[in-house]
């Protein structure tokens, strides 16, 4: 089970083109808006083992997760993580304060820990240990995940390492059912966040 944020639809179009143009470099994790089970732009906020009996309580738990502040961020580099994910590096203000507050929501009803597939620092061994996932407090690698690719060295030099400059807001916290390379796939439940007035 997944817990992301689902970024503004312009954000959302960028993520879909770059996974996309990555195709060119064996990308195996197309993103796409429009299939049901995805895989869909995402920020990962929380992934955890549940019981399906459980899904209805950890609904209700996300449905009352209050952010009355704007969630916003900005990305600042593309790279390529253990040598098979490409990554959007991102950061933002709040982001560990909506993380705490939905692993505070939800991290109660997780039924096991979630499997890593990469060498975890001593600090995600620590948060793995802690809420069965590698990816929480200090130890969170915020990001948005474009593509996997099994070569890594097919991905052009730049692309490994590359500064960008990019704003984005976050419109919703999702509730999913987690696909293949840890992506977002069904989308179970929907909250809307606060939004920038226009």
């Amino acid at each position: 089970m997944g817990f992301v944020l689902l970024p503004n639809e312009e954000m959302e179009r960028y993520l879909v083109r770059v996974s996309q143009e990555a195709r060119q470099y064996g990308n195996r994790l197309v993103l796409n808006t429009t299939h049901p089970r995805g895989p869909r732009p995402h920020l990962s906020l929380f992934h955890m083992m549940v019981d399906e009996p459980q899904i209805p309580a950890i609904i209700a738990a996300v449905a009352c997760v209050v952010m009355p502040v704007v969630i916003e961020g900005e990305c600042f580099k593309m790279h390529l993580f253990g040598g098979n994910w490409l990554f959007l590096q991102t950061r933002g203000d709040r982001l560990l304060e909506l993380q705490d507050l939905v692993v505070r929501c939800v991290e109660s009803l997780r039924s096991g820990d979630v499997e890593v597939s990469w060498e975890m620092s001593p600090v995600q061994q620590q948060a793995h240990r802690t809420f069965g996932y590698p990816n929480v407090g200090e130890a969170w690698d915020t990001h948005f995940t474009y593509g996997y690719v099994a070569d890594g060295s097919l991905v052009p030099e730049p692309l490994r390492n590359l500064e960008v400059d990019l704003t984005w807001t976050a419109r919703a916290i999702a509730v999913v059912r987690i696909g293949d390379h840890g992506t977002a796939g069904e989308i179970l439940y929907v909250r809307h966040l606060a939004r920038l007035s226009t």
